[in-house]
């Protein structure tokens, strides 16, 4: 959706009475759900108030209008525009009052589906298909560059560790990793390069249904970043996006290092970016964040998984984690983000922190050797902290409790980034928050009980600073910020682990770890560093915080596998399964499973089933 800054004056008439007083607000308004008939159109408020939606096919002033006015007395808006022609291009305004004000959003504008993009679009939907088979939570319906919600999809071979340029032939393109992310279409990056990408400027994704299959580089895989990295090397504002088997290096000691400087890994912000799968990513030595996550006034994140990542030692002079962030977005409509099977080692504080979200599922993490806090959530957070294990080192010196939550309604001492200034502020505490079978230095019995007296004593309330020096957030949390029952299951829930297992589940194959062989078999593929943080945890040995005691390891070459039809599918897999070695279309076709061909090979599934 784009913003228009014109026509703020029809929105105006929209409606149902009300004054153009003072401080009703509306933020974060995106569309979603968009068919050859139908449109959805979500927004949030600062206060609880009813809404309504005007809309014509452009270029006609003339709005319609959607019924006055449904739903009524909540903050988090949806509306549903039926009826609507296909292919055509809308305006629309929303619009929420409160009995006394009223406020109106300016123009926005979206295009309806052609009738047989619909319908593709629809079938992808129903196959009931995830990602892909491991894939789970809120992003995994995520359909990547597969093809399954229409188009012609391309594979693009990274033939090369260049920074730009490559050509197309078809359905078939070559060239830079940077030429397949900036490309639109379904398509999917394969690798015949193994190595270290080192991008000039921000490798963005602006174009929607992509997948990244790290796991087809050949020898030691890609490596993302490095010395001369410029700005945050992965940037994504946009939907549909799946990224595999990749490891960031965020040393780059010509970068100061941040909290509002410093190098940044994967960065999801500035668009309506949702149904992302980020996967076994390793992520070392950065200056600012390895993952990070923000609703501006582009749009709202919502419908992400972070799963299987191994991300440790920050730079020192900023050594944070993951969380969810919104600033002049909504913090009320960035939800459904989902961390889950993740392990995180060496690093000081935001494990994770909240500063801006609402459904947010944190489930069978590992946070090893940490201190001035660990989980942090501000505002009305609603999340699942579900069979999580926080473990001690040599850096935990502060004896701080595991989750901590300022739910004080905008404490002068520490303010979420979405109550600074003039942002919109439509998240407020008390947050809601769901406790079951965690463990850590506060509690060292798992239970299935939830909120049980255990599961009580790892929680406090607190701040950026801890859970001390602030007395406008300490103390016990109050009753009520405890939920009984957990979050709505989602479409591909996360299938949860009981913390006591969690190492024998996670070690093996946490991270960039691994990668299939010519014959579609799966083989360990750590680099040294990784090894030596999984060696660090199995023995409880010391770690630190980077500062620049480690340097990049040599990436081995390898050699790729024959491909002769340049699809992405080794032709020894195919031999192997009585596949065609002449078909070129074979690659992209469904097969028996659901699955195309090629996803088969990148998931080491058999077509067959």
């Amino acid at each position: 959706m784009r913003i228009l800054l014109l026509g703020l004056c029809l929105a105006l008439e929209i409606g149902c009475g009300g004054q153009e007083t003072r401080p009703l607000k509306i933020s974060g308004v995106t569309v979603s759900s968009i068919s050859s008939s139908q449109a959805t159109i979500h927004w949030a408020t600062n206060d609880p108030s009813d809404s309504q939606v005007g809309f014509a096919a452009s270029p006609s002033p003339n709005f319609a209008f959607t019924a006055c006015c449904d739903p009524k007395g909540t903050r988090s808006h949806l509306v549903v525009l039926s009826g609507l022609t296909a292919a055509t291009q809308y305006n629309f305004a929303a619009r929420s009052f409160d009995g006394t004000t009223r406020a109106v959003s300016e123009i926005g504008e979206f295009t309806t589906l052609e009738p047989s993009r619909h319908d593709a679009v629809e079938n992808s939907r129903a196959d009931g298909l995830a990602a892909f088979p491991e894939a789970q939570g809120a992003g995994a319906a995520s359909v990547g560059g597969s093809g399954r919600a229409g188009g012609v999809p391309k594979v693009y071979e990274i033939v090369n560790l260049d920074d730009h340029g490559g050509a197309c032939s078809g359905d078939k393109c070559s060239g830079s990793l940077r030429f397949c992310l900036e490309g639109s279409g379904p398509r999917t990056c394969v690798f015949r390069v193994s190595g270290l990408i080192t991008p000039q400027s921000r490798l963005a994704v602006f174009n929607p249904y992509l997948t990244v299959a790290g796991q087809t580089a050949p020898g030691g895989g890609i490596v993302l970043g490095g010395a001369n990295q410029r700005g945050e090397v992965i940037f994504i504002a946009t939907h549909d996006v799946v990224m595999r088997y990749l490891t960031y290096d965020g040393n780059n000691p010509n970068t100061p290092t941040g909290p509002r400087t410093g190098t940044v890994g994967f960065e999801i912000a500035s668009g309506n970016a949702y149904n992302i799968v980020l996967d076994h990513i390793s992520a070392r030595w950065w200056g600012n964040k390895a993952f990070a996550q923000l609703s501006n006034d582009v749009g709202n994140d919502h419908n992400l998984t972070y799963q299987w990542l191994l991300a440790y030692e920050p730079h020192i002079a900023h050594p944070v984690g993951v969380g969810s962030d919104a600033t002049a977005g909504s913090a009320f409509l960035t939800t459904e983000i989902d961390f889950h099977h993740n392990m995180f080692a060496n690093i000081d504080h935001r494990l994770p922190f909240i500063n801006g979200g609402r459904n947010v599922r944190w489930i069978n993490n590992l946070v090893y050797n940490w201190n001035q806090y660990a989980g942090l959530s501000n505002g009305g957070a609603q999340i699942d902290y579900i069979g999580n294990k926080y473990v001690d080192g040599n850096l935990s010196r502060e004896r701080v409790h595991e989750f901590l939550a300022n739910g004080n309604n905008d404490d002068p001492r520490d303010l979420s980034d979405n109550c600074i200034g003039s942002n919109p502020c439509d998240n407020p505490g008390p947050p809601a928050l769901y406790f079951l079978n965690n463990i850590g230095r506060h509690n060292t019995t798992a239970t299935m009980v939830p909120n049980d007296s255990g599961q009580i004593a790892m929680t406090r309330q607190g701040w950026e600073g801890g859970e001390t020096g602030n007395r406008n957030s300490s103390g016990p949390m109050p009753s009520n910020w405890f939920r009984k029952e957990p979050l709505p299951a989602e479409k591909f829930p996360i299938q949860v682990d009981s913390v006591t297992g969690l190492d024998s589940v996670l070690l093996a194959t946490v991270g960039n770890s691994q990668r299939p062989d010519c014959d579609g078999n799966w083989a360990s593929n750590r680099d040294v560093h990784d090894a030596r943080i999984i060696e660090q945890y199995k023995t409880r040995g010391k770690g630190a915080a980077f500062s620049g005691q480690f340097s990049s390891p040599a990436i081995p070459a390898g050699t790729p596998c024959d491909s002769s039809l340049h699809d992405g599918i080794p032709d020894a897999w195919k031999k192997s399964r009585g596949l065609s070695l002449t078909d070129g279309g074979l690659w992209s076709r469904k097969a028996p499973n659901g699955y195309t061909y090629l996803e088969n090979y990148l998931n080491g599934t058999n077509p067959a089933r």
